[in-house]
């Protein structure tokens, strides 16, 4: 299953989806298509992190950003999908 329709699908269930990608222009774009794809259903929404998972600094920031946004609104992580794409390198 693709990452955007597994999104889309928790997305239709109400949950917040976090999108985080390198390139936050597609991020964003990512977004207006689960929208538009699979609707705005009640309690549902969708938002855009920077991360690179080749940068163990970006990954850091990322995790620790998400843990001070989660207590400050006394909330918990109920789903983590890990769909980091892989592609291949410059030889």
């Amino acid at each position: 299953m693709r990452g955007l329709m597994r999104a889309g699908l928790d997305a239709q269930q109400g949950c917040h989806v976090i999108l985080a990608a390198r390139d936050q222009k597609a991020c964003v774009e990512a977004c207006e298509q689960l929208r538009k794809e699979f609707g705005a259903s009640s309690g549902s929404s969708c938002s855009c992190c920077s991360l690179d998972l080749e940068d163990f600094a970006s990954v850091r920031a990322f995790a620790a950003s998400q843990e001070k946004e989660l207590r400050r609104r006394n909330q918990k992580l109920d789903v983590l999908v890990n769909n980091g794409g892989i592609g291949e390198g410059e030889n």
